[in-house]
């Protein structure tokens, strides 16, 4: 007997997310151009603004909605049309995929 979800639809296959070297760069590339989104994932902790003489840049957003941001922006332009299918179904997966990423 086959396997099948809730809907009598066969379960989705789950994609292993790497990290390779183009996404690593096409990651790199969101982060330039939304430097004020990459001042606020990264600032620094108030005390050091504050010991600097600095102000602090605070962000309006929580951190998971930087990580679909940059999710998104990374995997929707892959070739591989299952995994944009596969972003689409499971975003969620791609968003603590950037946040295991980038927390290395």
């Amino acid at each position: 007997m086959d396997s099948t979800d809730e809907d009598g639809a066969p379960p989705s296959k789950i994609h292993c997310i790497s990290w390779m070297t183009s996404r690593t760069e096409q990651l790199l590339e969101w982060l330039e151009e939304n430097s004020s989104d990459h001042q606020k994932l990264f600032s620094d902790s108030s005390k050091d603004v504050k010991n600097e003489g600095q102000q602090k840049c605070i962000a309006k957003s929580t951190k998971s909605e930087f990580y679909k941001l940059i999710a998104i922006f990374v995997f929707s332009v892959n070739t591989d049309k299952e995994v944009q299918a596969d972003l689409a179904a499971n975003t969620i997966n791609y968003t603590k995929s950037v946040d295991n990423y980038l927390g290395q």
